[in-house]
């Protein structure tokens, strides 16, 4: 097993032990769900480092149940790899078992337009509808679309690097909660929060109320990159805002890096007076009596 599987592993271990501490009894559905986190860990850990692997093997799953005439190749072989985008999780086949047993049917293709009886395919064959569920194609709304100044200059994101998923350079007092995509979201936020109760305490011991991620000297010149890499999770939703996203850059605190097993040791021992952390005290304005 590999090292971020063993220590999911000491992760529940430690969960069913403070259960068991509290005296309560763990009911063997909370059993299930700790099972279920466990098989889905190792399953993480394999996609990532064997992808060829499991994408036979969710393709014979697949095939179990439709049958070898079924064309999986066409219907069910995306393009990319498995958890290079999200995976639809089907516990008990039964949507595979509806095909097999002619209750549904699957068309793969391409949309070229919608009719007034429903989708003209680019392969030519035409699909006549009762009800159509627009389900994809989304835009993302990034940072909830809420605009940003800076002392009255609007916040271009995309012209910013971001620190560890978290800040962003040259914008004052700002943390941004941004979970995982193959992980619990909230795992994520109990890591931010705890960062940024560690960075208050800091400024309120140093008499400081100003704090801004900026890039080092060794960071000038440091290759900038998309805030996703494509080649790890490339849903189009992202890539099509990636352009309006903070950067990435090449050395890792100035990257998110969707890894919680690292971050878990890494956040709690961030040096808050590191050089990438720029503190100031606001200027107070003098007023007369009038």
């Amino acid at each position: 097993m590999s090292a971020g599987g063993e220590a999911a592993d000491d992760e529940f271990a430690i969960v069913e032990s403070i259960i068991l501490c509290m005296g309560v009894q763990p009911s063997k559905g909370a059993r299930d769900v700790v099972d279920v986190f466990r098989m889905l860990n190792a399953s993480r850990w394999k996609f990532l480092t064997e992808p060829d692997v499991v994408k036979a093997e969710l393709l014979e799953a697949a095939r179990e149940y439709l049958g070898p005439d079924f064309d999986i190749e066409k219907h069910f072989t995306p393009k990319y790899r498995p958890w290079q985008q999200r995976l639809a999780f089907i516990p008990d086949g039964d949507l595979f078992q509806g095909i097999a047993s002619g209750a549904a049917s699957v068309v793969t293709d391409e949309i070229e337009r919608f009719t007034e009886t429903g989708i003209q395919l680019k392969s030519g064959e035409h699909l006549e509808t009762d009800i159509i569920v627009t389900a994809t194609g989304f835009d993302l709304s990034v940072l909830g679309g809420i605009p940003f100044e800076v002392d009255g200059e609007p916040v271009d994101f995309s012209q910013t690097v971001t620190y560890r998923g978290m800040m962003f350079t040259s914008v004052p007092n700002m943390v941004w909660v941004f979970g995982y995509f193959r992980a619990s979201w909230t795992l994520r936020v109990d890591l931010v929060a705890d960062f940024v109760c560690r960075l208050l305490n800091h400024m309120d011991a140093t008499g400081m109320d100003e704090v801004r991620a900026e890039l080092r000297a060794q960071d000038q010149g440091m290759e900038l990159l998309p805030w996703m890499d494509p080649d790890n999770f490339n849903p189009g939703y992202l890539m099509r805002s990636m352009h309006l996203m903070p950067k990435r850059g090449s050395d890792p605190i100035w990257a998110h890096t969707q890894d919680y097993w690292k971050e878990r040791d890494e956040l709690p021992e961030v040096q808050l007076d590191a050089e990438e952390f720029v503190y100031s005290k606001r200027r107070v304005r003098e007023t007369s009596a009038a």
